[in-house]
């Protein structure tokens, strides 16, 4: 059975319209024929197909292609796709060792790790810098009204001797003032609670000296006389605190 044409006698065939050609040629089912035939040999590689052409897509999203090859809108977005514009070298990861150059300028001060530094070139938080500081802040010197001489009770034996009565909480050193009542030599000395440390001078009739001692938070130091035990005389006359 002959099929009329559209094409008339004479007619340009490169001006025959894609609807027209669709009909002369695949009839009445042009539109599935055509999808059958056109493969991707029939496109011309000059024809310069415009990516209007093509359906759309997500707008703003950056392509990628799937296991399969094909183009798929990605889930990156115009905008963060913009962060890598001029970036000529790797950017900063958020994991592993990493060297960074230049100068970097923080608008919010940074978070470090709960760790103390170990090294000279590892930055401090400040709660380590806190603790460090508070262990050298400055001592005040708080003078004690006198509060009488005592002697120890026995020779040549370092004793307990409690403070805590004329010291109170946070002293952290005391100031003792020792004086001799009758002819010596007689050894005097004065140490921190629990020392083991040999300290002490010989002193002689009507002697002073002044000692400086560490305080247990029981404000207590051990005092020493190595003969005549009563005519050693010892007092407190001030102590240190931190401020």
């Amino acid at each position: 059975m002959a099929q009329s044409s559209n094409v008339s006698a004479g007619q340009d065939a490169t001006a025959l319209s894609y609807n027209n050609l669709r009909a002369d040629v695949f009839g009445a089912h042009h539109s599935d024929a055509l999808g059958t035939l056109l493969v991707n040999a029939d496109i011309s590689p000059t024809a310069a197909i415009a990516l209007s052409k093509l359906a759309a897509l997500t707008i703003n999203r950056a392509l990628v292609t799937n296991e399969s090859g094909v183009i798929v809108v990605s889930a990156v977005t115009a905008t963060e796709l913009g962060y890598l514009a001029g970036i000529v070298s790797k950017p900063v990861c958020n994991s592993g060792d990493e060297t960074i150059a230049g100068v970097k300028t923080f608008s919010s001060i940074p978070v470090l790790p709960a760790s103390d530094p170990t090294t000279d070139n590892q930055a401090s938080r400040k709660a380590y810098v806190n603790t460090q500081v508070s262990a050298y802040r400055r001592l005040d010197y708080v003078e004690i009204e006198y509060p009488g001489w005592s002697s120890p009770t026995a020779d040549s034996v370092w004793e307990d001797w409690d403070l805590s009565a004329s010291i109170p909480s946070g002293g952290l050193y005391a100031e003792i003032l020792v004086k001799m009542t009758a002819t010596g030599p007689n050894n005097i000395g004065v140490r921190a609670n629990g020392s083991a440390v040999t300290r002490y001078i010989t002193m002689y009739n009507y002697d002073t000296f002044t000692f400086t001692v560490k305080l247990d938070a029981g404000r207590i130091v051990e005092r020493y006389s190595g003969g005549a035990a009563a005519n050693a005389k010892f007092t407190v006359i001030g102590y240190w605190k931190q401020v």
